[in-house]
Order: C-alpha cells, then structure tokens, then sequence
C-alpha cells in the first residue's frame, strides 16, 4: 500500500469539513501530529494511512485521480 502524502491527507480532512484538531480525534492522533503530516514534516504511518481510509471510507486511487483533477488555486483553480 503506497503512503498518502500530506496533500491528500488535507483533502481528506477539508473534504470532510473538520479541524486538524476534529480530525486527530477521528484516528486517534493530535492536531500537531496532523499538522506536521499535511505539512509533510512527518511521514504517516502504514497503520495511520489504513486507518484513515477505513473512517473516512476513502479509496485511495479515486482520491489520486481526484487530487489530479483539481487545480491549484491561481492555476485555474478555485
């Protein structure tokens, strides 16, 4: 299972409309700890990634394309 990286991460959690703090209560880690992974400081772990896309109900591929189908802002983007 690939990592997802700090941006998907973020998408999944403003996608859901939470917190950094909201969501870290969701799977178990605090808002710093999510923080320093949107930010990609830190490395989620194996563990964390399977975590994350059981709660959040996520397929990580769909989020790829996804992720790839949206623009930055300033590039086209919103």
């Amino acid at each position: 299972m690939k990592h997802l990286d700090g941006s998907e991460i973020r998408l999944i959690r403003r996608t859901a409309g939470l917190t950094q703090t909201e969501f870290g209560n969701r799977i178990g880690l605090s808002y710093s700890t999510i923080s320093k992974i949107e930010r990609g400081d830190l490395a989620a772990t194996e563990e964390t990634v399977s975590h994350i896309c059981r709660v959040f109900n996520v397929d990580k591929e769909r989020l790829r394309a996804l992720k790839s189908a949206v623009k930055p802002f300033g590039e086209g983007g919103v």
